[in-house]
């Protein structure tokens, strides 16, 4: 059995435009996905977006000729987003599990922004704040039903970068969400490969009880796959 798939469809440009090669990765992964999917229908969600082409996960995807939904409380993206990806949808919000006001801290380092307190306390200690205001925040079927994408959709890739909320918004996805999701790709910073329980990440616990399976790390990243999607068939049942 080939197990590798039929690359040839595939960017054969090895440019990336993440900052661990994310975006490599996700489009191993996604090697079935990128064949089946029509090219106006919705790839990617980018929550947490911050640049459109710098460190981003999607960017690629974008090039590929891909579209979707990139989100970020920082309006100062809007207007590059306009200009570099045009076909994609950029939402200046944050996102949370109810439609409800945050506190929201911008640090000079536009990455480390974030809505999540214990991360925004953690941060003031070796960052410079910029900003501090409170902001509306939405959830993710809001976000689509307004952008009216449909009423259900499948989307193939998942990026999630929210400087601490992460476990939240993935629960909600799973949980509430009207959408299915079949790649995530989370940042959880203090999950280790070199433990003897990975269940030790809350994040890794939550989606793999949901039937995701843990398929790729980088340092800062974790890659899930749906499990029983039909995009992955190729990768052995061993690794699932």
């Amino acid at each position: 059995m080939n197990y590798f798939g039929d690359l040839g469809h595939l960017n054969h440009d090895h440019t990336s435009y993440s900052l661990e090669g994310e975006d490599r990765i996700a489009l191993s992964v996604l090697r079935t996905a990128t064949s089946q999917v029509p090219r106006n229908n919705i790839f990617y969600l980018d929550i947490g977006c911050n640049q459109p082409i710098n460190g981003s996960n999607t960017y690629l995807f974008y090039r590929l000729g891909f579209r979707g939904i990139c989100i970020d409380p920082l309006a100062k993206f809007e207007q590059s987003f306009a200009s570099s990806r045009p076909r994609d949808v950029f939402v200046n919000t944050a996102v949370a599990s109810s439609s409800q006001q945050l506190h929201f801290v911008r640090f000079t380092d536009d990455s480390a922004s974030s809505c999540h307190q214990a991360t925004i306390y953690r941060y003031k200690q070796k960052f410079k704040v910029a900003e501090e205001a409170v902001i509306n925040a939405m959830t993710i079927d809001d976000i689509l039903s307004k952008a009216t994408f449909g009423t259900s959709l499948t989307i193939p890739m998942v990026s999630l970068d929210i400087e601490g909320g992460e476990l939240e918004i993935i629960e909600y996805m799973l949980n509430k969400s009207i959408h299915r999701y079949e790649l995530f790709i989370v940042e959880d910073k203090l999950f280790s490969l070199n433990t003897a329980d990975p269940s030790r990440s809350s994040i890794f616990d939550l989606l793999h009880h949901h039937g995701y399976r843990l398929i790729a790390k980088t340092p800062l990243n974790s890659f899930y796959v749906r499990r029983e999607s039909d995009y992955f068939t190729w990768i052995p049942d061993a690794m699932l």
